[in-house]
């Protein structure tokens, strides 16, 4: 019988440990880790993003509440945003985008990110959980076009939020960007360009003058009735970048079958940058070689 008692007491004290256990967990977390993530208002992850080049480094909360080392502005451009939604699910595409500056110049490239889940090798920002993707090499192209005088805009909305809306599954994403592709150009009427910023999956590597650079793709749709407007543009940038930087393109991938939203304008470009072994830094080099190169085609 005492032993009963005695077993019974023990069970007792077990649960009100883990009760007591819970409820500190509760408490540290709504107290401490709660407020200690809560970004600023003023702080979107967009914001954050386009601290994409060293001239753009300025003041950033991360810097100010946390002790990264920031010798490297790419190591902020790393923030995994999968799971992270900042507006509600949209069905009918209304993108919020947002100029670079606000200025009467207008934008005229779009740039957008059909699977914006794609992701570069973490490296030294792996201890700090800063996962490199193509939302931050999208940013860095908005930058480096910049630099070259041409104002272009990124979309904010997630392709992944429609997908979900509609109750598509994922190879139905380039419908759901297309959506946004023509909603973006009902807003801002001057745009004549749009670049689908990809992450390759076999790209590598290659060293030209002691630098590092991740290797790109361009990707043609032949599904489109007029696709050779689009190869001629994406062509001319490609042998432009091979003139200067040789190697540093793979060969173009052509597929029969698939549009990838290119019948929408000549001016529609995917671009395959890196592969899942690149680090950020490879990537953003090579960004501004293409946002270079780009400038001098249309320029012409």
């Amino acid at each position: 019988m005492r032993r009963r008692f005695i077993a019974r007491r023990r069970n007792e004290m077990v649960i009100i440990k883990i009760i007591a256990l819970i409820f500190l967990v509760y408490l540290a977390y709504f107290f401490i880790i709660r407020p200690l993530f809560r970004l600023r208002p003023e702080f979107e992850p967009n914001h954050l993003l386009s601290l994409a080049s060293n001239d753009m480094l300025g003041e950033s909360f991360f810097s100010n509440n946390f002790s990264l080392p920031l010798n490297n502005p790419n190591q902020l451009l790393g923030l995994n945003l999968i799971d992270f939604e900042v507006n509600p699910p949209i069905i009918n595409a209304q993108p919020v985008i947002r100029p670079i500056e606000e200025s009467e110049n207008l934008p005229i490239v779009y740039i957008y990110n059909t699977h914006p889940n794609e992701e570069f090798y973490p490296g030294s920002l792996a201890i700090h959980n800063i996962t490199p993707n193509v939302i931050m090499a999208s940013y860095m192209l908005q930058s480096a076009l910049a630099e070259h005088g041409i104002v272009a805009v990124v979309e904010e909305r997630d392709v992944r939020d429609i997908l979900r809306a509609n109750n598509w599954n994922f190879s139905r994403s380039y419908q759901a960007s297309r959506k946004l592709m023509e909603s973006a150009r009902d807003e801002h009427p001057t745009i004549r360009y749009f670049i689908d910023v990809h992450r390759d999956a076999v790209a590598g590597t290659t060293t030209i003058d002691g630098v590092r650079y991740a290797r790109m793709m361009f990707v043609i749709g032949q599904g489109n009735p007029n696709y050779q407007m689009n190869e001629s543009l994406m062509l001319r940038i490609h042998q432009d970048i091979e003139q200067n930087y040789h190697d540093l393109m793979r060969r173009p991938f052509y597929n029969r079958t698939s549009r990838f939203n290119q019948d929408i304008s000549p001016g529609v470009i995917l671009l395959e940058v890196g592969d899942p072994r690149n680090t950020i830094d490879e990537v953003h080099n090579s960004i501004n070689v293409f946002a270079a190169a780009f400038a001098r085609i249309i320029g012409e």
